[in-house]
């Protein structure tokens, strides 16, 4: 996929939406992604990991960094690392001579001959074979590279992106990546926010692609009642903007015109809805003065301590620390950055608490 071609929204109709550079929001969460990739473009030869989300955006934000660095005018190309096999990856970026085509032979240049002076965009690092992030730590290193089957290495000038949905340090404790190509590559790195952490951004978004689609068909686009609004706002939205667009398309397709309100949305919307309130009546019940104080913090096991009078404090304030990791990281199904912001905590400090305390036994 070669990126250079692809408009950005300020080429379309309909560009009263505030973006920025085909990434629609206003919120602060991404004004302040907005900001980081005009920083990280300016840099001529730094590489870039962007993390986030399935349906975050991470590759329109490669294209962003693109369009403003100073390669703007050179190729910028998309490199899927998930399903090929490892000798057709290796061809597709170090390019191999002498191919025969009816008769005639010829070189096949690779991605990084293409992207001289460009920009190359590694989609998903987490699925590039052993062998592909082997050349690349020594493509690094050199600076060259040699393509295969060939003799004589060729000067490196491409800038590195890469894209991934899942944290690096989980990649290199899984064994899915080599922890010296991610330190060596890792020299500037952007998080997209997810959807439920930007809501402020989704009454806009649903505008935007309802009369995007509405337009492209030469239709009106329908409206949204109120509390139809209100439950988009309340979705988890766990395939954030992909998923968001997906259902405004189809809600545009068979009701343009029209008025939409909560029966005309997706079964799940009202699903989500009863989850939420009874999340809420939980909670509820939990911070219900009937319920004693202690009883909501202490464990049995530290109720009996204290009141047989054996209290260490060191030790059960260590214990009831292990205790409050451990239930976010249940909670929230082992996902460190959640778990840290149910914790109030640096992701990077929980990370060193759970090391110290080898919580990972305790799941």
């Amino acid at each position: 996929m070669n990126f250079s071609k692809s408009p950005s929204f300020s080429d379309l109709p309909g560009a009263k939406y505030p973006s920025f550079m085909g990434m629609v929001g206003q919120s602060p969460a991404i004004k302040k992604i907005f900001t980081r990739i005009v920083i990280a473009a300016e840099d001529e030869s730094a590489n870039v990991v962007i993390g986030g989300e399935a349906g975050t955006g991470k590759n329109l934000a490669a294209l962003a960094i693109h369009a403003h660095s100073p390669r703007r005018k050179r190729r910028c190309l998309l490199f899927r690392c998930a399903g090929e096999p490892e000798e057709v990856l290796l061809r597709k970026l170090l390019g191999s001579p002498r191919q025969s085509f009816y008769g005639r032979h010829r070189d096949i240049d690779g991605a990084l001959v293409c992207t001289e002076g460009g920009f190359l965009v590694f989609d998903e690092m987490g699925e590039m074979p052993d062998q592909l992030q082997l050349h690349l730590l020594r493509i690094l290193q050199d600076r060259a590279f040699t393509p295969l089957g060939g003799r004589s290495s060729v000067p490196l000038n491409t800038r590195f992106v890469f894209t991934t949905r899942c944290e690096p340090e989980v990649l290199m404790a899984e064994g899915r990546l080599r922890p010296e190509l991610y330190y060596r590559l890792n020299a500037v790195n952007l998080s997209l926010p997810a959807l439920r952490e930007r809501k402020e951004d989704i009454p806009l978004l649903v505008r935007f692609f309802s009369e995007k689609y509405a337009r492209n068909r030469g239709l009106e686009p329908p409206t949204f009642s109120r509390r139809a609004c209100e439950l988009f706002e309340e979705y988890p939205w766990r395939g954030n903007i992909r998923e968001l667009s997906n259902i405004v398309y189809n809600l545009s397709l068979f009701h343009c015109g029209e008025r939409i309100d909560v029966e005309s949305l997706p079964r799940k919307f009202s699903a989500s809805l009863g989850q939420n309130a009874q999340k809420q009546e939980e909670v509820k019940s939990q911070e219900s003065p009937s319920a004693p104080l202690h009883s909501a913090i202490l464990s049995s096991s530290l109720e009996t301590l204290w009141q047989e009078g054996r209290v260490d404090f060191r030790a059960l304030v260590n214990s009831f620390e292990t205790e409050l990791i451990v239930y976010a990281l249940q909670q929230t199904e082992g996902n460190k950055k959640e778990a840290a912001r149910l914790l109030n905590l640096k992701r990077t400090t929980l990370v060193e608490k759970i090391k110290k305390k080898a919580i990972g036994d305790l799941l």
